[in-house]
């Protein structure tokens, strides 16, 4: 019978799944080593940040029904390791988490999408529900479908600060630093004056892993950092 330490040992190991780019249709095995696992809908959230091997192309894919059989494990074992506390499962491959219900639901990846797909279709100048489409599409791995429509809110709301960040972060995973810099730039410029379409973290979570982003992306060009941002994030190692 397993124990623990196996299990562990089992949660850290990586994910080794064909994934397909939906840029160039290239097929090609990749390792994951970031994995959120929804038990109660069996849908996963994949962090990694996946680069097709043959274009390029940043989180623009489609996963192979292989990865779900591969995950099968994974939802036996959690139950065997729930009194494990958060910081005890921070180097595990894959981990338990849930979803925010929308309308009273817990949905799929896939289901969300469609969801906002049909808000968008009704309403197709509402900010929030431009960027609501825009973030299912993101965390569906459809990076692609979801830069125009980020673009598209800030169309209607100049401020729209949901837009700005997660364009930064999208510009920054392809290494476009210039471009993420001016897009963190404009999102600091609206931090406090803003509007939050879909931002849930706490707002202290949520203005430290943004500021990281920007000082890492400033560092690497040189660029000048706001002093709140340097002060704020020595106050938070303190």
């Amino acid at each position: 019978m397993l124990g623990k330490k196996d299990y562990r040992g089992f949660l850290r190991e990586p994910v080794i799944t064909p994934i397909t780019c939906l840029h160039c249709g290239r097929q090609y095995h990749y390792e994951l080593y970031d994995i959120i696992l929804i038990p109660e809908t069996r849908d996963s959230i994949i962090i990694d940040v996946v680069v097709c091997k043959h274009c390029g192309t940043v989180d623009h894919y489609e996963l192979d029904s292989e990865i779900s059989i591969s995950l099968l494990p994974h939802l036996w074992v959690f139950p065997r390791i729930k009194d494990l506390k958060a910081e005890e499962m921070h180097d595990f491959t894959v981990v338990p988490g849930d979803v925010r219900p929308i309308d009273g639901k817990k949905m799929t990846a896939r289901e969300t999408v469609e969801y906002y797909e049909g808000k968008f279709s009704q309403h197709p100048t509402n900010p929030e529900y431009i960027i609501g489409l825009a973030n299912s599409l993101r965390q569906a791995k459809r990076s692609e479908d979801a830069e125009p429509l980020y673009k598209l809110a800030l169309q209607y709301d100049k401020k729209a600060l949901d837009a700005y960040i997660n364009l930064g972060q999208m510009a920054q995973a392809r290494n476009h630093l210039k471009e993420a810099y001016n897009y963190f730039a404009e999102a600091y410029q609206f931090l406090d004056k803003g509007n939050y379409y879909r931002i849930y973290q706490e707002k202290d979570i949520f203005k430290t892993a943004f500021f990281e982003s920007f000082v890492d992306v400033a560092i690497a060009l040189d660029e000048p950092v706001p002093l709140e941002v340097m002060e704020w994030l020595e106050e938070m190692e303190d």
